[in-house]
């Protein structure tokens, strides 16, 4: 079981608890709130914090030697880029010794064509450099989203890195070794910035037995582990130059040592482009991609007066073309735009980038609000069923009570009605008792003859007396 130690942010408090790996994917009882949260599972998931002041918020993406990741600053309050490195490269006790006097070196540099670097350090087992958090695009997806780009937005860029890499050559002798298109951010005011100076090393102190950086794009010195200047990183600039005007790399292959084959031994296929290049252009991309170091431009400073040359000769406007040390975003109109593709500026790049950016923000918002007024309709029904339920009990109690009245009344109406008849049926029994007598009396009482019937029987009387003289 891991006990080695992690440190991360409480979500209910946002104190910093400090847990062993074995925990992770647990639950955890907060040191601060007492609250219960549940840990996640990977390291590096969001609310670790590294050197007890970068909150990690999420991944940004991953490179040769580490990744990098969005954090939280909590002692300057400020977004910034973390790069932690892979553990191979931290455990070389010599390379992180390197590591950190390189990161001080790039730290000094100050310029607007290069990512600043903030602050570096070790954490237990980790190495790694905070930089300023860029939001825009890297070169690799815009050349992926659009394909092959306008000669002009392309060299301006160039121009752009060319002078971030001068600041680095000139002020720290500084060498990048990782230049290539996913190491240049473009922002949303179409300016250049060259990132990830985690490889950079000082002229003097290369370790010509260590190769570096990304196959595709690397140096034949680089693959040869020869020493290395600023001539490695112009040949790099220029690989990144030939896949923005083609949309493709200049060689490729199946593994690492296919690609470094071509590159020690192939020229770049600059003349097999089509639509042709301009002429200049194409010398420009074969002088920077040279086999040999000595055929290149010597210096970053030569490239961009080289880069300057080129750009006023195939602009109409000579003089809205930035000079050397100078800064300007703007395209430039072609002499013989027939010669070239027309395709969106940068300004339509970035600007199509904002627009689409926005349009997913707003799809995100009306999905969540139709989410929400899905989660209301149905706690609404639920609500009036509820309601209702309540409503049909409370109108059955109403009911029931109602009835119950009724029933009362009636009860009582039908008591005093049996009553009534009872007595009644007691009254009638009475008078029939009373009738009953009468008719006894009646029958038993003698009978009164009229004057007729006696008569009658008087005679009759009379004869029967007669009738018993004659027989005497």
């Amino acid at each position: 079981m891991d006990h080695s130690k992690l440190k991360f942010q409480c979500i209910m408090c946002f104190s910093i608890n400090e847990i062993t790996k074995a925990e992770m994917g647990h639950q955890h009882t907060c040191t601060n709130c007492g609250k219960v949260v549940q840990l996640p599972n990977s390291s590096f998931s969001s609310g670790r914090v590294i050197a007890d002041d970068f909150v990690i918020k999420k991944k940004l993406g991953s490179g040769a030697m580490g990744s990098v990741f969005l954090a939280h600053q909590l002692s300057m309050d400020r977004d910034v880029a973390l790069k932690v490195l892979f553990y191979q490269f931290t455990k070389d006790e010599n390379y992180a010794d390197e590591f950190n006097e390189e990161a001080k070196a790039a730290a000094r540099i100050n310029h607007i064509n290069v990512v600043q670097s903030l602050a570096f350090g070790s954490d237990q087992d980790l190495l790694y450099m905070a930089m300023n958090y860029v939001d825009g695009i890297t070169f690799d997806k815009l050349i992926k989203r659009h394909g092959k780009m306008n000669v002009d937005d392309a060299l301006n860029i160039v121009q752009q890195v060319a002078e971030g890499l001068h600041a680095a050559w000139t002020e720290m002798h500084l060498i990048h070794r990782d230049v290539k298109p996913a190491n240049i951010i473009i922002t949303d005011d179409g300016i250049a910035k060259i990132s990830d100076f985690g490889l950079a090393r000082q002229a003097h102190k290369v370790n010509v037995q260590t190769i570096s950086g990304s196959p595709a794009y690397m140096s034949p010195e680089q693959f040869a582990q020869k020493p290395l200047d600023c001539r490695s990183d112009i040949y790099s600039l220029g690989i990144t130059l030939f896949e923005a005007l083609t949309g493709r790399l200049p060689f490729s292959g199946t593994n690492a040592s296919a690609v470094a084959y071509k590159h020690l031994n192939e020229p770049i296929p600059v003349n097999k482009i089509k639509p042709a290049l301009n002429r200049h252009v194409r010398g420009l991309i074969k002088r920077m991609t040279a086999k040999n170091p000595d055929d290149r431009f010597q210096t970053p400073e030569n490239l961009l007066n080289r880069i300057v040359e080129i750009r006023k000769k195939m602009a109409v406007d000579k003089a809205a073309v930035a000079n050397v040390h100078t800064m300007s975003i703007k395209r430039q109109s072609f002499t013989n735009p027939k010669r070239e593709r027309s395709l969106k500026t940068l300004a339509e790049y970035n600007r199509e980038s904002q627009q689409t950016k926005q349009a997913t923000n707003e799809h995100r918002r009306l999905y969540a609000i139709a989410g929400s007024l899905c989660v209301v309709f149905v706690l609404l029904v639920m609500f009036y069923s509820l309601s209702g339920t309540n409503h049909q009990k409370n109108s059955t109690k109403v009911i029931d009570k109602k009835l119950t009245v009724l029933q009362n009344k009636v009860d009582k109406k039908l008591t005093d009605l049996q009553n009534k008849v009872d007595k009644l049926t007691k009254q009638n029994s009475v008078l029939y008792n009373h009738l009953k007598e009468i008719k006894e009396l009646l029958e038993h009482k003698p009978k009164k003859n009229s004057a007729k019937q006696l008569s009658e029987n008087k005679k009759k009387s009379e004869d029967k007396k007669l009738v018993k003289t004659k027989k005497d």
